[in-house]
């Protein structure tokens, strides 16, 4: 009976996103961005996190330069404080090419911060295009 269910559970996560409708497929397609981009991040790799943004990022907080200083702060206290990602509770809202994820929560032994994320479809790939308080 365990075995059964261990191989209907492995089939189930195997074929993942395959069977669902093209919107599913989307959502999807953004929750692997999403997880590159936690695991970048707790990898310590500005490299592979700016490469999940957009060069239209932008910000109603910062310009782009202030956006990447942050990412560049991220990282360290991310690094430095036992830090974690939280994206398995994020909605994912899809609009066309564009989607947001929210919310999306980086912690540390001191503190957490939470925030939203803007996607948007560019040259068949999901890029962030911004990042703002929840």
């Amino acid at each position: 009976m365990k075995t059964g269910l261990c191989v209907l559970i492995i089939v189930a996560v195997a074929v993942g996103c395959s069977t669902f409708s093209e919107k599913s497929t989307r959502v999807c397609e953004i929750e692997r961005v999403l997880a590159q981009w936690k695991e970048a991040i707790l990898a310590d790799d500005l490299d592979r996190v700016l490469a999940l943004y957009s060069e239209d990022l932008r910000s109603t907080e910062k310009d782009k330069p202030g956006l990447v200083e942050d990412l560049k702060s991220v990282l360290v206290r991310v690094k430095t404080h036992d830090g974690r990602i939280d994206i398995e509770d994020a909605t994912i809202t899809v609009d066309g090419n564009r989607a947001s994820a929210l919310p999306v929560t980086i912690g540390t032994r001191t503190g957490a911060i939470t925030r939203r994320l803007d996607l948007e479809r560019q040259n068949g790939q999901w890029q962030i295009v911004g990042m703002s308080k929840k």
